[in-house]
Parts: structure tokens; sequence; C-alpha cells
């Protein structure tokens, strides 16, 4: 799947969750327009111009424009072992292909925060091989850290839009950000160094995405 950055198309009127991810990535990244109608692909990786390996993972998000509390986590390459397949399987996602040419598809509710976490916690293990076992890719060394960072801040980005959707619904509602352009914040809003207006943070433990997961909320 290609992840050039490209201006959203225009008219297009994202749901809340579409628009809140997009800003949260495209001062980075940029987001395309999926050949799918309907569908807005989103790239979540750190991958930079000198990143040339086939090794590294792509990762994105495709959400459909209307979409409210759901997407789909979609990954190119990823490193995988026997914990990683059991996790992406028993989650409903499916696993394509063969290296370089691997894809995996995971359905994921915006609340589904702590399989995210896990998922990189996982990923992250499969550089701590047991005694007398080697890597069977040796640039995973490198790349099971960075793809498990990028999970880490999905999961980070998903944990501030129920936030502000939860706290803060006014800082949602506002226009569609023109075609490359980062939607305008309101006066009210304190815009951060990624481009989007950040929300105050509530009063909420540190452990937030485990209550939400015992209440079973969004």
């Amino acid at each position: 799947m290609a992840n050039t950055a490209h201006p959203a198309p225009q008219g297009s009127s994202f749901s809340d969750l579409a628009r809140f991810l997009r800003e949260s990535y495209q001062n980075s990244f940029g987001d395309c327009p999926h050949p799918s109608s309907g569908l807005l692909s989103i790239r979540i990786d750190d991958r930079g111009k000198r990143d040339v390996s086939s090794d590294f993972c792509r990762m994105s998000v495709l959400i459909q424009e209307s979409a409210k509390d759901r997407c789909t986590l979609y990954l190119t390459n990823p490193p995988l072992d026997d914990e990683v397949t059991e996790l992406i399987l028993g989650k409903g996602g499916t696993i394509t292909g063969s290296r370089p040419d691997m894809y995996v598809e995971i359905p994921l509710l915006i609340k589904e925060v702590v399989f995210v976490r896990g998922l990189a916690k996982a990923i992250r293990r499969i550089r701590r091989p047991r005694q007398g076992e080697r890597y069977p890719v040796p640039n995973w060394w490198w790349v099971c850290p960075r793809t498990a960072d990028s999970l880490d801040r999905l999961a980070d980005r998903l944990m501030e839009y129920r936030s502000t959707r939860r706290h803060e619904p006014w800082r949602l509602a506002r226009a569609p950000a023109s075609p490359g352009k980062p939607a305008a914040a309101s006066s009210a809003s304190v815009t951060g160094s990624s481009g989007i207006a950040a929300a105050k943070k509530p009063s909420q433990p540190a452990d937030d995405d485990d209550i939400f997961r015992l209440l079973g909320g969004e």
C-alpha cells in the first residue's frame, strides 16, 4: 500500500476520529485517500528518507469516512513470532503474503488501547530470543523497537481522542481541515509542536486505558 503524502479529497466530511488522527500525524507524514471509496489512510510509522531497508515495518490506519469508534491497523512486513502471531489472529486479524510482501490487517476499536500496548510489548520481546536462538531477520534488532514505539504512539493518540471526546468534546467540533493543511484551532485551544490543539489533561489516573477497558466505555 502506498503511503505517499497527499491531501484528503476536497469536500470530504470525515468523522471526528478521522480528522483527529489525520491532524495528529499529518505534519510528519501526511495522509492519503485510500483507493476504496470512503476510506482515509493515515501513515503512523516513523519511516524517514534513510530508511530504505525492505525489512522496515510500514504502518497505517484505515478509517471509514464516517467511522466514530473503529479503524483498521495495517502493517506491511512486520516482525512476527509465535506470540505476536497469536495476538493478531486472536484479535480477528489476518496475515497474508510472505516477506518482503507480508500484510497484516487488524480491526480495532478505539477503546482497545490495552491490545495495542500489548502488541507493542510482544514485538519488543522479539529482540530477546531464548539462549541459542537467532532472529529470523537480523534487522529486527532495530525494527522491533521502532515498530513498538509507533504502536505506543497510536495508543497514546487513541487515549487522547477518547479523553477529549469525553471531557472536552467542543475541541472536536471544528470545521474539517483544508486540503493539505491542519484544521484551525479555536482561540481557547493550546497548540503543541505536533500542530494539533492539545487537550487539557483530565484528572485521570495513569492507567486510564485499564479503567476504560473494565468499564467498557468508549
